[in-house]
């Protein structure tokens, strides 16, 4: 009994062994991605010496629609596809956390989000951070017990991501490798952007609150951080049907904070409301399209900066 005790002793130790020593080896590697939607994204920026003067969070409508290099030199783009408000704010205390938050935070809100289910387990995608961020573990483990037993393997952030590490070993990215991914004008465009907006309506379901929590936790961050946090929804090709609820919604939460929402599917950007020439699909914009949505936001972005920094000034 006593040499049955010691071999499963000695097996949890070499299991536990393992789990550290290759959890060491993979982080090394993880953190020295550059650029990319898996991860390097994020290590790139944290890897930054300096913050961005503005900095462009939200999800492929940021990543297709917004060009960085139309705001103040040195902006970036951190935008991840499929992603919600749940996933920002995660990635947010992450930036926190790190001391690598910017002066100026541009953050995108889809309304789409709005007429879908629930996605908290979006925030599943920043479990790499599950050991150092508490935040992100707190959310991970809100998912169920499951996820508590399962994260104290070292190893098991690195699930499903081991291809993508493989991947960037072979091939890194670069410093400059950052969300911003514009797509040339197609001739399918205007076929797939009229035929895309018929399915506007079919997507209309229950309206979901649940991002606005996490939206009040992001301005709340922002706030006690001392970031200039601007919030807006890109123009769409077809307004949706359940944009104006939503965007009340989103008001509400933003007003009560004192945050700018600049809404261009209320106020759309001249032009590109209705003309397939600008667009990809019904919500993403070719590279025809790109500079006057960039253009408008970054020019409107640019006032609020200077009125904050007269304000500052009095």
């Amino acid at each position: 009994m006593r040499k049955f005790i010691l071999f499963i002793g000695l097996f949890m130790l070499l299991l536990l062994a393992t789990d550290r020593g290759s959890s060491w080896v993979l982080k090394k590697a993880y953190l020295s991605m550059r650029g990319g939607q898996s991860g390097g994204q994020i290590t790139t920026y944290l890897a930054r010496s300096r913050v961005p003067p503005v900095l462009i969070m939200g999800n492929s409508r940021v990543a297709l629609n917004i060009d960085p290099a139309i705001f103040p030199a040195g902006s970036a783009n951190l935008a991840h596809y499929g992603t919600g408000q749940v996933f920002a704010t995660g990635l947010l205390h992450i930036l926190q956390q790190a001391h690598k938050l910017p002066p100026t935070l541009v953050l995108h809100l889809d309304l789409d989000e709005y007429a879908q289910p629930a996605r908290p387990e979006e925030i599943s995608q920043l479990s790499f951070y599950y050991r150092d961020n508490p935040y992100v573990a707190a959310q991970i483990n809100a998912l169920g017990w499951a996820e508590r037993l399962k994260n104290q393997s070292a190893l098991y952030c690195y699930n499903s991501r081991i291809l993508s590490l493989a991947k960037a070993w072979l091939r890194p990215g670069t410093s400059t490798d950052f969300g911003f991914e514009p797509v040339p004008p197609d001739p399918q465009d205007s076929l797939r952007t009229v035929y895309s907006s018929q399915r506007l309506n079919v997507q209309a379901g229950r309206f979901n609150r649940a991002p606005l929590e996490a939206l009040r936790k992001f301005v709340a961050v922002c706030r006690a951080e001392h970031v200039q946090l601007v919030c807006f929804t890109a123009t769409y090709y077809r307004s949706p049907p359940y944009a104006a609820r939503a965007a009340a919604a989103v008001d509400s939460v933003l007003r009560a904070g004192g945050v700018p929402y600049l809404n261009y599917d209320l106020h759309p950007v001249p032009g590109l409301q209705g003309s397939t020439r600008y667009w990809h699909d019904v919500t993403h914009l070719n590279t025809l399209g790109v500079p006057l949505q960039s253009q408008a936001l970054a020019q409107q972005v640019a006032e609020l900066r200077a009125r904050s920094g007269q304000l500052a000034q009095r």
